[in-house]
């Protein structure tokens, strides 16, 4: 409403104050017989104001309990995944610690005594010929 015509309509009520045309136009409404504005007439009757709607009072505590659910669901969401993604982690850290263990059983050197690559040891001790048999076998060459 333009403010000249809110201008025309409360002079309309300062003559008038019961003036049916001129109370609407300005948002009032008539309840039990008495003029009130629209927010007074919604208390009145009882309804509440929830995110911007008026209510009644169990629609609003519906629309509380259903949102508090909403977030305690995401909430849970949440946890879910991050709990997935830990998991996810800790079992790619022990793939690595597992590689890593198997490449540190056999530890690698260039170069050993000159013979090129070398294991270490490079023949276990349980397999080693005695030391007063000579090696030497002459169906296999020379060791």
């Amino acid at each position: 409403m333009s403010t000249q015509s809110r201008q025309a309509y409360e002079k309309v009520l300062a003559v008038a104050p019961d003036d049916a045309e001129a109370r609407q136009a300005l948002g009032f409404v008539l309840l039990d017989g008495r003029w009130l504005t629209e927010e007074e007439s919604y208390r009145a009757r009882g309804y509440v104001k929830y995110e911007g709607e008026w209510m009644t009072p169990a629609e609003a505590q519906l629309a509380q309990s259903s949102a508090a659910a909403d977030q305690a669901r995401r909430e849970a969401e949440q946890r879910a995944n991050e709990a997935e993604i830990a998991a996810m982690e800790a079992e790619a850290r022990a793939r690595e610690a597992e590689e890593e263990a198997q490449r540190a059983d056999y530890p690698l050197y260039w170069g050993g005594w000159g013979y090129g690559v070398t294991y270490w040891p490079s023949t276990p001790v349980a397999t080693r010929p005695p030391a007063n048999r000579p090696s030497w076998n002459p169906d296999r060459g020379s060791r």
